[in-house]
């Protein structure tokens, strides 16, 4: 049974009929794989090989789906022994990331992920490294560095590159909170009688945290067949590693999903880095002047803040 032509057979059958979600009889797959002419063969084979991977229905065998996950190599590794294949996994550390957190209410996530899922498109990345300004682009090249006669549709392509590279999805998750709906704190008699005028005081409301963790590239390490907790990646490069990050987060991500958030007061972005730990970045609604204008520009302060939150449901990854 260890012959390369019996396992290649015995591949290509079952994973034929795991593709195909059909049943077969002893008699058939032993027409089909060369010395399987014994049914204490395929039997010795089922308990042994492909315990698992097929189910009996009387005379009968099916294969499930599973096994079109397996290769024709991971299968012929499970079936020279005597165990169920398993997979392979080469490991890999990176220790230094950089996590960013959208923080607003629930009711403008719909708005928040189809801003954000718009960026996940290489034709969205085109337009927008196409609306710089010539200050925007001034610090990408300061993170990546245009080539010499490297021309400008060649240096977009590497720039998006970079980042589907470093940003490839986000992860959501809701959390309740309370807060203040004024700048100062108030007396109970004062709050009640907002109440009575129908003014709120405090407010609960459910927030969406919308999640990125960024690797930093340089922090990688690759461990082979078991991980080595004593490696640790290149540190020397850390902060440009964090520059180019925050870099493209802010130039691709940020930006876009500011421009589309219509009527809250507030937007907040945490940013937490190996090199300047938590950051709060406000986006704060400028009041219009003269009565003129929608009041929807925002402006972008940088304080360091917490936000206390109790989660009430896990993360949604995408």
């Amino acid at each position: 049974m260890g012959s390369e032509l019996v396992h290649k057979q015995a591949y290509n059958y079952l994973l034929g009929h795991a593709k195909a979600a059909t049943r077969f009889t002893y008699a058939e797959i032993a027409a089909a794989v060369t010395s399987w002419k014994k049914q204490s063969t395929w039997t010795t084979y089922v308990s042994k090989q492909l315990r698992g991977y097929v189910d009996r229905h009387g005379d009968q065998w099916s294969v499930k789906a599973t096994f079109a996950q397996l290769s024709f190599d991971d299968y012929r590794g499970g079936a020279t022994q005597v165990r169920i294949p398993v997979p392979k996994w080469n490991r890999r550390t990176y220790d230094q990331v950089v996590s960013y957190e959208f923080l607003l209410p629930l009711t403008r996530e719909d708005k928040l992920r189809a801003a954000l899922d718009k960026l996940f498109y290489r034709e969205e990345l085109e337009k927008r490294t196409r609306e710089f300004q010539e200050a925007e682009l001034a610090e990408l090249g300061e993170v990546i560095a245009p080539m010499p006669r490297e021309s400008e549709d060649a240096y977009r392509d590497r720039v998006i590159d970079q980042v589907a590279a470093l940003i490839g999805g986000y992860s959501i998750s809701h959390v309740n909170g309370r807060f203040r709906a004024t700048d100062n704190v108030v007396s109970r008699t004062a709050a009640a009688r907002m109440l009575v005028e129908q003014q709120r005081y405090l407010i609960d409301e459910t927030t969406a945290v919308v999640r990125f963790i960024v690797r930093c590239p340089n922090s990688k390490v690759d461990h082979g067949e078991r991980f080595d907790h004593r490696t640790r990646g290149d540190r020397t490069r850390l902060q440009q590693d964090v520059r180019l990050i925050r870099t493209l987060f802010f130039h691709y991500f940020v930006e876009a999903v500011a421009g589309t958030i219509q009527g809250e007061d507030v937007i907040w972005l945490m940013e937490n880095s190996p090199t300047e730990g938590l950051v709060n970045y406000a986006f704060e609604k400028v009041a219009p002047e003269n009565g003129g204008g929608d009041g929807n520009d925002v402006g972008v302060l940088t304080p360091s803040q917490d936000n206390d939150a109790e989660e009430v449901d896990g993360e949604e990854t995408f």
